[in-house]
């Protein structure tokens, strides 16, 4: 388990809302330059954030987000993080001003999920991982399937 805190500062008269959330999984959004790393699924709320910290224990890898406003008049300093991974020992820190608004968030224990991480293993390798398409397909025929391989250059065998 890694202690997750997020520390939330701001400055300037006005009201501040505050929030964070875990979410189910990863996804890639966009293509070409417009390529990004978005959460998906439903939030579940993490616990609410009281005099700008609060903190949470977490299985490294779990995803998440967090976001705050501080607003009053025409003036709106905000923040959301992108997504998040639980991991020991990392950091980020996001700043926002809108004129006198002035808004800090801090989360510790988490760093900006990748692309990287959307491509990677499970915990559990797959069984059949080490083994080579001819055994695999040897293995198939033995339970009683069919297998029909195709290649570019030969066609169906």
């Amino acid at each position: 388990m890694v202690r997750v805190q997020i520390r939330v500062e701001v400055q300037g008269r006005g009201t501040t809302k505050a929030w964070w959330g875990r979410f189910p999984g990863l996804a890639e959004a966009g293509e070409g330059s417009d390529r990004r790393v978005v959460t998906t699924g439903e939030p579940s709320w993490l616990p609410r954030i009281k005099d700008g910290e609060a903190w949470i224990d977490l299985q490294p890898g779990t995803v998440i987000r967090a976001g705050v406003t501080h607003f009053g008049g025409y003036r709106r300093a905000q923040v959301s993080s992108p997504p998040l991974i639980v991991e020991e020992g990392r950091e980020w820190t996001a700043v926002d001003r809108d004129g006198t608004r002035h808004v800090r968030i801090t989360i510790t224990g988490a760093r900006v999920a990748t692309f990287e991480d959307l491509n990677s293993s499970p915990a559990e390798p797959s069984p059949l991982s080490p083994h080579s398409d001819d055994i695999l397909i040897q293995e198939l025929e033995r339970r009683g399937y069919v297998v029909i391989r195709a290649t570019a250059d030969t066609g169906a065998q």
